[in-house]
């Protein structure tokens, strides 16, 4: 990835972000708030369908947005597989080059390219978190872990075969950064609290269900990757999808750049220091 330090292209950001629902994931909120926290610039944010309803996505999305002050327009996604929704009309109807950030299943991009299929040629570059580079496992997605790209299986299909440059966050990568409850308190302000609030229920579970202290937060790897992509390592490498939306390794399949390496301490501690800055700033 090129230093978006030179890189003048807006990024737009999907998510099915679940903090501040009753259930579901919370590490997009981690993400979001990197990405707000960063000097970079946001088009929109979507909500989409996965971790939680879109339409709690959407709400939660706002409240972030709210906590951190910032006026970056937000867009109602998909609420399922396939479902037309005004953050796909928004894809659609863009007429500028986007990086898109998919942090959950891509229904509201697959939705954009079926409205027109030339924008294919005007996105730079999807990131997304999803797949697993060192094992297929025997009953996905099951094993190994998918999530996001099982959703909407078709909608992954076609993104994967548009011919957009794919940068991948591969689960088994993702999953390396993980933090107790504790590493929560390093986050100061009323975001730290806010952070704390909604994502206790997330450690609570991972330490009543499967008896452990720490929850990887996948999403947070993908907006780091973004935002100091100096820290981390991608290869190139191919990829197939099959009909069942399950990705297999290929060196003969569609060309991609997938995640490799990073220093899962090195990365929260960036993360730390990013978003405590960014609201000292905000104070003063």
């Amino acid at each position: 990835m090129s230093s978006h330090s030179k890189n003048s292209i807006p990024l737009y950001v999907d998510t099915d972000n679940a903090h501040g629902s009753p259930s579901g994931d919370v590490d997009d909120a981690f993400a979001l708030s990197a990405l707000l926290a960063s000097s970079l610039e946001i088009s929109a944010i979507g909500s989409v369908f996965g971790n939680t309803s879109g339409k709690r996505a959407f709400e939660n999305v706002n409240s972030l947005l709210r906590e951190q002050q910032s006026s970056i327009p937000t867009l109602a996604g998909a609420d399922g597989p396939g479902e037309e929704s005004a953050a796909s009309e928004y894809l659609s109807e863009s007429r500028a080059p986007l990086r898109i950030m998919a942090l959950g299943p891509l229904t509201n991009i697959s939705m954009a390219l079926r409205r027109r299929p030339e924008l294919a040629g005007e996105i730079r570059e999807i990131i997304l978190v999803g797949t697993n580079s060192v094992s297929r496992g025997r009953f996905p997605p099951l094993w190994p872990f998918e999530y996001n790209l099982v959703k909407d299986r078709q909608a992954t299909r076609e993104v994967f075969s548009s011919g957009i440059p794919l940068r991948i966050i591969p689960l088994n990568q993702a999953g390396r950064l993980r933090i107790r409850y504790s590493q929560l308190e390093a986050l100061g302000g009323n975001l730290g609290n806010y952070l704390r609030e909604n994502g206790r229920r997330w450690f609570r579970r991972a330490r009543i269900l499967k008896l452990q202290a720490t929850v990887p937060i996948w999403d947070l790897v993908a907006a780091m990757a973004y935002i100091r992509p100096e820290l981390f390592r991608f290869r190139n490498d191919g990829i197939s999808v099959n009909a069942y939306g399950v990705s297999r390794y290929d060196k003969d399949g569609i060309p991609i750049s997938v995640l490799e390496g990073f220093s899962p301490t090195e990365i929260w501690g960036e993360y730390v220091g990013l978003v405590n800055s960014a609201q000292t700033n905000t104070a003063d």
